[in-house]
């Protein structure tokens, strides 16, 4: 499965999208609504694939989490969630299913 997220770049200048691989093996849980947010998911890992801008135009190689300043992303390593991200029992690394749906999400 291929997920997307918002992301800060290092130094917090600007919000990238992770494009993120979730393995089969992976624990998947979906979330159809939660506040402002509909239909995504949390992942206890995934190795990720790309960071770039929001208009896909830049590419960085590293990227912090919006949730857990300590959560670094970047390309071509696996990720696993300690915390990242968590509502009530659910805890993990959240994604969309899309880059829009990533792109279209507010904090």
């Amino acid at each position: 499965m291929i997920g997307y997220k918002q992301a800060y770049t290092l130094g917090y200048e600007n919000i990238v999208i992770v494009k993120l691989f979730i393995p089969e093996d992976a624990k998947i849980t979906r979330v159809k609504e939660y506040g402002c947010a509909k239909d995504f998911y949390f992942c206890d890992k995934a190795s990720v694939i790309s960071i770039t801008s929001f208009d896909s135009r830049h590419r960085v190689k590293k990227a912090r989490s919006m949730k857990d300043s300590g959560f670094i992303y970047e390309v071509g390593k696996e990720v696993s969630a300690r915390y990242e991200c968590s509502i009530g029992e659910r805890a993990g690394i959240y994604f969309f299913k899309t880059r829009k749906q990533a792109k279209g999400y507010e904090f």
